[in-house]
């Protein structure tokens, strides 16, 4: 196979970046390691930044996300029984955040690519990329019970940190900026109305808050509550929590979360 861009991996930056590609006239080809079900229900972030949204529209990509989005325009702090409105467009020119979850964004980005877009493979491992640094890099990957080679002009990484793409790149350029945070958050689901159209902070000098609380653009409401992170026995890695096992419920709180079976 031969293209201009390959990319590898069909997240939200991968198919964003290929239909980006796809409106300035370059052809691409996406190759993704894992189902289209899987790329479609995977649980992701779901809160959209001004400029995303912005792209978003522009490359014809936001019809449902205006449509289904709640946009955001400030937050509450709450402390020591004082309540503080942060007025995110009266500080920012205008800006706001929109309550989309990037899982949407993957679905409507997926449903534009094989009507308008460069061919995009599902169950298409990358193996390897090779010729990095040249003029004619490649891609060899798995597809269909085969192996095939992807010759580009470019090669783009969207495969996240433990990629194939990121080890491509020679130790002698590659550079890793980290940053470590001493908290990790524990999301909880709730199949309760939303209690507030801002996301609300509560702050306590004794310990971890709970917090925000962000509506989302359905009958379920969002808590996180802080917490140290501590590792987990067999925990796969990246993850910030420990939890007990077995079944979960959530109670009435200062969070909005109301008691639920099927919180998650």
């Amino acid at each position: 196979m031969r293209t201009t861009v390959g990319i590898i991996g069909a997240g939200p930056a991968g198919l964003l970046l290929a239909r980006l590609l796809h409106n300035a006239g370059i052809d691409a080809v996406v190759l993704e390691s894992r189902d289209r079900a899987h790329v479609e229900q995977r649980q992701r972030a779901g809160v959209l930044e001004q400029g995303t949204v912005d792209v978003l529209r522009a490359a014809g990509a936001g019809e449902r996300m205006d449509r289904e989005g709640l946009r955001h325009d400030g937050i509450e702090l709450r402390f020591d029984r004082r309540r503080q409105h942060i007025d995110f467009p009266a500080l920012t020119g205008g800006r706001s955040v929109t309550v989309y979850a990037r899982t949407e964004v993957c679905k409507d980005l997926v449903a534009l690519q094989p009507k308008e877009g460069g061919p995009l493979l599902f169950e298409a491992e990358a193996l390897a990329v090779e010729g990095a640094g040249t003029d004619r890099p490649s891609v060899r990957f798995r597809h269909e019970g085969r192996e095939d080679v992807l010759v580009c002009d470019y090669v783009v990484g969207c495969d996240g940190f433990r990629g194939v793409a990121r080890r491509a790149i020679p130790a002698s350029v590659s550079r890793v900026f980290e940053r470590t945070y001493p908290l990790g958050w524990l999301g909880i689901l709730a199949d309760v109305p939303p209690r507030t159209t801002s996301w609300s902070t509560p702050a306590t000098t004794a310990g971890p808050p709970c917090c925000p609380c962000a509506p989302r653009p359905s009958p379920v409401s969002t808590s996180r509550c802080r917490r140290t992170p501590t590792p987990r026995s067999g925990a796969t890695s990246g993850s910030g929590t420990s939890s007990s096992g077995g079944s979960r419920r959530t109670t009435p709180g200062p969070c909005g979360a109301g008691r639920s079976p099927g919180s998650r």
